[in-house]
């Protein structure tokens, strides 16, 4: 899905004022070939972009910079494997020190998807010392659409009722709390008014503390479902399906469930950490993601205190608008091409 989500941007990109000459064209396509290549190489589940392994990536764009005189652009989602360590794979904190610093050095913009990550970006750089290209955030659109994607005799089985969260599922996601907050649930209600928990993703680095969530929730464990490696249409149909959603991620760089989410007319609990309120403002329920009470108080009223899932879902459905792809590309390419913008290195 994410390869979709870049030729997004890519596709109207190479036709842009970008895409004036043959020569841009080309250094364009080098940094998005080699996105490609790096999904299609890399095993299910784990989140290296080539960049991140490619240990000649800024050599290569330093050299296409000195030679046809280009500027270099690069998107920066978030810094989670630096200040997150513990909760990220190990190789992918190594790897990701290590590209970070080199793609600043020959960066003339830099983007991000939110201003939390923006200022996060900034904050660490000027910790580390690290000279800094102008930064801007650019809003993502949402994956996936309603009436772009059809869900009629797609997805999984699923169960009659049920709540999703889709994220791969890693320590920094926390879908632990959630096996938590289930078993709670089930202990203060009747089983059969609460309804199946339905995570959707991979398992991804460092899952030990979700495993043993799992483990110790024998009278839990068949209210929850793990679904792993759906095709778009697929995903459409949990969106579409679900009675609502849940987001309780320690640390974003933007938050793609909660916009999606939204997009399909779904109420959302979410962390209140990090992106994630630039992403849901006030159409959300908002919880501290290391506070299981409070997240297990916002699930249980929307669960249980009549009419307030009906009223939140409403409102969504009638009045929110979700950002487009089309509108963060053309922020992107009008950002490039502001007067100034790496004149030196074109």
């Amino acid at each position: 899905m994410r390869v979709e989500l870049a030729r997004c941007i890519v596709e109207p990109m190479m036709d842009s004022v970008l895409a004036k000459d043959q020569l841009q064209r080309e250094a364009l396509a080098l940094g998005f070939s080699l996105f490609g290549v790096a999904r299609a190489q890399t095993a299910p589940g784990f989140e290296h972009l080539i960049e991140w392994i490619h240990r000649g990536y800024a050599k290569r764009i330093a050299a296409l910079k000195k030679k046809r005189g280009v500027g270099f652009a690069c998107m920066i989602h978030d810094i989670i494997p630096l200040v997150e360590r513990d909760r990220v794979d190990a190789a992918h904190v190594r790897n990701f020190r290590r590209w970070l610093p080199q793609m600043l050095r020959v960066a003339d913009r830099v983007f991000t998807p939110s201003d939390y990550a923006r200022a996060d970006l900034q904050k660490y750089a000027r910790k580390k010392g690290w000279k800094m290209p102008p930064v801007s955030a650019i809003r993502y659109g949402p994956g996936l659409l309603p009436r772009e994607t059809p869900t009629a005799n797609a997805g999984p089985e699923l169960p009659q009722d049920f709540v999703a969260c889709v994220s791969t599922i890693t320590a920094h996601k926390n879908q632990a709390m959630l096996v938590r907050l289930w078993r709670r649930l089930l202990q203060r209600h009747e089983a059969a008014s609460v309804p199946h928990l339905v995570l959707v993703g991979a398992i991804g680095g460092k899952p030990e503390s979700f495993r043993a969530e799992l483990a110790q929730s024998a009278g839990v464990r068949e209210k929850i479902i793990v679904l792993s490696g759906l095709t778009d249409a697929e995903l459409a149909s949990v969106y579409a399906r679900c009675r609502l959603t849940l987001f309780p991620s320690f640390s974003e760089g933007w938050g793609l469930p909660v916009e999606e989410s939204l997009a399909f007319g779904k109420f959302c609990i979410s962390s209140n950490r990090a992106s994630l309120p630039e992403v849901g403002g006030d159409w959300v329920d908002y919880f501290d993601p290391g506070n299981d009470a409070e997240a297990y108080a916002a699930i249980e009223r929307a669960l249980f205190q009549p009419g307030y899932l009906e009223d939140r879902t409403a409102r969504i459905q009638r009045d929110y608008r979700a950002p487009t792809w089309t509108a963060c590309a053309r922020h992107l390419v009008a950002t490039i091409d502001a007067p100034g913008v790496a004149a030196s290195s074109r």
